[in-house]
């Protein structure tokens, strides 16, 4: 299976980021199982409100709810892609927005010009339509992995979330959306004992306590490991020795590149997705004969990758 181009946005002007971004979140992301998306409640034209709905394994498979609204600030000069945890409302959920506490910022204009390409493009896997990316160049401004089930500690659910904020051991699973940390992220997970905490614990694919292990496991490379499913790593972003369940398997389009052991002993960028300040490589897999976006600019250092298939895909 492989990622397949589902739709191309020239960009000649700065204004030409904010008509994507109208297209990405009212057309294509709203059409997805699972997501939902609605005007902003202040209106704002460049604000959306953002919902993911899934069942929810934690809570014998009644429906979880993770809430956020996104900001990219102007119509015309749309500089940063800021989502917002939406934790706090008046009546119901999603009818405020201005929570700020935590926020997942992608400097969007920057890093697309850096990037040296002339589009903005949407891939999904031919595997599961749910499952998204979208590049700038080699840059990963935004991915979802496909899902239909998560586990989420959801207090909420059982009446204890009142709309005021965060309360403790809530969990809260977003997108990788192009931002720093270079995950997908979940705040206040179950281990938070309170409510105030910013600490950031790291959903990641589930190939392996950390690098080193993984290094030690696979002795020759490079290679790639593929049909990993998502668990609550740490606040390093790789996967913590006690980490829980996030989300079921992803695609096996989505894989871990794993270069000669030796060649990165100590760097943990284990479960780097990529980040949109920096360019991927695209590397050849011979075991695969398939072309691979590797997340990181270095084939050398292990990080995520995707397949896009015997044809070297264009990413300009």
């Amino acid at each position: 299976m492989t990622w397949q181009l589902q739709y191309t946005h020239p960009i000649t002007t700065a204004a030409d980021h904010h008509s994507f971004n109208v297209y990405f979140f009212d057309t294509y992301l709203s059409s997805k199982t699972g997501w939902n998306v609605s005007a902003h409640p202040d209106a704002s034209a460049f604000k959306r409100s953002v919902s993911i709905t899934y069942p929810n394994a934690m809570d014998g498979g009644s429906n979880a709810t993770c809430y956020f609204w996104v900001n990219w600030l102007s119509t015309t000069n749309p500089t940063q892609m800021n989502w917002y945890n939406d934790y706090t409302y008046t009546t119901t959920p999603g009818d405020l927005g201005t929570y700020t506490t935590y926020l997942a910022q992608n400097s969007w204009i920057t890093n697309f010009n850096n990037s040296g390409a002339s589009n903005i493009k949407i891939w999904q896997s031919s595997e599961r339509s749910d499952a998204m990316l979208v590049t700038a160049g080699k840059r990963i401004f935004f991915f979802w992995p496909g899902c239909t089930e998560w586990a989420i500690p959801e207090p909420y659910a059982l009446g204890t979330w009142d709309g005021s904020g965060p309360v403790a051991g809530q969990g809260w699973i977003k997108p990788h959306t192009g931002a720093n940390e270079g995950n997908l992220v979940v705040y206040n997970p179950m281990q938070a004992s309170t409510a105030s905490t910013s600490s950031k614990y790291s959903v990641v694919p589930s190939f392996g306590h950390s690098q080193l292990y993984m290094n030690a496991k696979y002795t020759s490379g490079p290679t790639i490991v593929t049909g990993s499913s998502w668990m609550v790593g740490n606040t390093s972003f790789e996967m913590s020795a006690f980490g829980m369940p996030a989300m079921d398997a992803g695609t096996s389009d989505f894989g871990y590149w794993i270069p000669t052991p030796s060649a990165d002993a100590t760097t943990e960028d284990s479960y780097y997705i990529g980040i949109g300040s920096v360019d991927g490589s695209l590397v050849f897999d011979t075991n695969t004969s398939a072309y691979w976006l590797q997340a990181y600019p270095n084939s050398s250092v292990t990080g995520a990758a995707f397949n896009f298939g015997a044809t070297e895909p264009d990413f300009s």
